[in-house]
């Protein structure tokens, strides 16, 4: 009675000190994700600002921008918008981000004190008015926003808005082989436990069949 309390014992605690090993293994592949996303969001800003950069430094390309928003003509929208692609795309390949982006141009637009970010032309599935820029983000979130002229040149108050959509698929592979250790981490986990209590419940029912049972007399 006394050894089968102690094999019940010993079988519980494995299974707390499993079960505390699968929680640590949740917790740590959650803060890897989260820290890996905070990461790529500041790389991207960075990239973004860099390709912002690179636009300004044109003169022509900031004054097709203003006159393509003030006046709308489809052909100036065309070549601006030609050339932020190509400066986007360039800019995340140097940092070897090869993704699928989608962008829109906005500028500040202060009516009735509702001081927001109104769209002025770009791909059709962006907001018609975003909050104006801030410091805080969420981790998680797919799009981006820097300021392309505003602040620096004046009179061209325009901000860059910017999506990624692969942005899930792209960070889930990077973590691929990081996610697939951690994986069969636990499933030897798992193994070992069940091999664990097999052989023990095996060697109990031998040592069960092994004791000699007590033969019983009778008096004549």
């Amino acid at each position: 009675m006394r050894s089968r309390k102690r094999l019940q014992f010993l079988t519980a605690l494995v299974a707390i000190c499993f079960a505390g090993l699968m929680i640590v293994q949740i917790i740590w592949i959650d803060k890897v994700v989260e820290a890996n996303r905070t990461i790529f969001r500041t790389k991207v800003e960075t990239v973004l600002k860099e390709a912002a950069n690179s636009f300004r430094k044109e003169s022509a390309y900031t004054e097709n921008l203003s006159y393509a928003v003030n006046t709308n003509e489809s052909n100036t929208i065309t070549t601006v918008k030609n050339e932020l692609t190509n400066h986007i795309n360039s800019s995340l390949k140097k940092s070897d981000l090869n993704l699928e982006f989608q962008y829109a141009v906005y500028a500040h637009q202060d009516e009735n004190g509702d001081n927001r970010l109104a769209y002025k032309f770009g791909d059709n599935q962006f907001s018609e008015r975003l909050p104006i820029c801030s410091q805080s983000f969420d981790p998680q979130s797919q799009s981006y926003q820097v300021p392309l002229t505003c602040s620096i040149i004046p009179d061209n108050p325009f901000h860059l808005a910017v999506v990624l959509p692969t942005q899930n698929r792209y960070l889930f592979s990077t973590l691929m082989n990081s996610l697939l250790a951690s994986i069969v981490f636990t499933l030897a986990l798992i193994s070992l436990f069940i091999y664990f209590l097999y052989m023990v419940y095996r060697q109990k029912k031998v040592v069960s069949c092994s004791k000699p049972k007590s033969a019983d007399f009778s008096n004549v």
